[in-house]
């Protein structure tokens, strides 16, 4: 590969093969425990052969994004079949509300769950998110099986700044305080 030439990122192609991997009968123990502490600074290099296939790990952004969704995934209790079809704001609704506890505001939503997302959403850049993002999704995965998009979820993170504070959380706002039909 020559100085010019680019990796270009694959998410799709990533959470698929994460996906895959770690369903398999017989799978890859080191690749579980690679992609585990793949999110970890001091770790990351045991990810490398993993993820250098699907984004480019000299491109900080990238790699802390990946990183984060293959850790994610491999961290998860029960495996995955296939990839979520829930939003970070939903799959973080549905956490609280498997709780059974009466937190709620005036609009019905869980504080707990309102605090937590509205720190995601003061994040300034995809870097920062990916911080805010790494306990908010052990917390998800702890609450059993949500299916959270971890596809569309990289996608976002991938965004230049620009985009991620124009679009990308204005996309999270509308999936996190979105009422389905049914709920009005």
């Amino acid at each position: 590969m020559t100085g010019n030439d680019r990796i270009k990122s694959n998410p799709a192609g990533f959470v698929k093969m994460v996906i895959h991997k770690l369903k398999q009968e017989n799978s890859d123990t080191a690749f579980r425990a690679a992609l585990r502490q793949a999110d970890n600074p001091l770790a990351r290099s045991k990810s490398w052969e993993y993820i250098s296939y699907y984004c480019d790990i000299d491109n900080n952004k990238e790699w802390k994004a990946f990183a984060l969704i293959g850790a994610a995934i491999a961290r998860l209790k029960d495996k995955l079949e296939t990839d979520g079809d829930l939003g970070i704001g939903q799959a973080l609704l549905l956490y609280y509300s498997g709780k059974g506890r009466d937190n709620r505001d005036d609009n019905g939503i869980d504080k707990a769950a309102k605090a937590r997302f509205q720190r995601l959403l003061a994040c300034q850049s995809t870097e920062e998110a990916c911080e805010i993002l790494r306990p908010m999704l052990n917390l998800i995965n702890s609450g059993g099986n949500i299916p959270v998009n971890y596809t569309a979820l990289l996608r976002e993170l991938l965004y230049d700044d620009d985009t991620f504070n124009d679009k990308i959380k204005t996309r999270w706002a509308k999936n996190f305080y979105h009422k389905k039909e049914e709920d009005v």
